[in-house]
């Protein structure tokens, strides 16, 4: 499901939409490769209520090298993805952190 725009933009409205189309749905995973520095109260329930549902939630942590993860890869009940390079160390240009 696209929840951005041709050119990657979007909103946090838009996403939290698009998490629960995907667990009224029944979806088992959903991936996200998107993120903003920013948190947002409606896609953070969003993720709590497909966790709750026993949706995975994928989020990845961002491409804007070092910490903190960005949302809603930072959010509790999402499980956070980074690049990482042959011999598992983290790409010079991914995020990560303790998320």
């Amino acid at each position: 499901m696209k929840v951005l725009d041709a050119n990657g933009s979007g909103n946090w409205t838009a996403v939290a939409a698009g998490i629960n189309f995907a667990v009224t749905h029944q979806a088992d995973i959903i991936n996200m490769s998107l993120g903003g520095s920013s948190p947002s109260p409606e896609v953070e329930a969003a993720v709590d209520e497909a966790y709750a549902r026993g949706v995975l939630v994928v989020s990845a942590c961002g491409n804007s090298t070092g910490q903190p993860c960005l949302y809603p890869a930072a959010y509790e009940n999402s499980m956070a993805v980074s690049c990482t390079e042959q011999g598992d160390g983290i790409c010079s240009f991914s995020s990560y952190g303790q998320e």
